[in-house]
């Protein structure tokens, strides 16, 4: 098992697929321990590469070679999905595409709680949770 059959050892912690990562962090048993307990399908199935394996391959010489070609090749042959926006809400849920945040300053009672919502596109969420935290 070698990702990195060159015959001088590297060890670059600045590549992943011609990107910089985002989750350098060895898991730990805490990061392990969390991900076993975890009780919510989705929310373990979104957690498990990035906290629990992917930060391994840019701590063991990064990830390179036909990726990055592979990687610029998706993003275009798929632009017009990834150009649409998702939007994630609490603890990380993914909303209904035809979900639409609420205007909290038309809603006039102290009982409904304010949720933060995030807006990305597909491709930046793609990047961000696949391409940056999985490997």
């Amino acid at each position: 098992w070698n990702n990195n059959n060159d015959m001088e050892v590297a060890r670059v912690m600045a590549g992943v697929c011609g990107q910089e990562p985002t989750n350098k962090q060895i898991p730990d048993c805490a990061a392990h321990h969390m991900l076993i307990n975890e009780t919510d399908l989705d929310r373990f199935m979104l957690l498990l590469p990035g906290v629990g394996h992917g930060p391994m391959h840019v701590n063991t010489g990064g990830v390179f070679g036909q990726c990055e070609e592979q990687f610029e090749d998706f993003y275009t042959t798929y632009h017009d999905y990834m150009a649409q926006n998702v939007t994630i809400g609490p603890s990380e849920t993914v909303m209904d595409d035809d979900f639409e945040i609420p205007d909290y300053s038309t809603i006039d009672d102290d009982r409904t709680p304010i949720v933060d919502y995030t807006v990305y596109t597909k491709k930046e969420l793609f990047r961000e949770k696949m391409h940056l935290e999985f490997f």
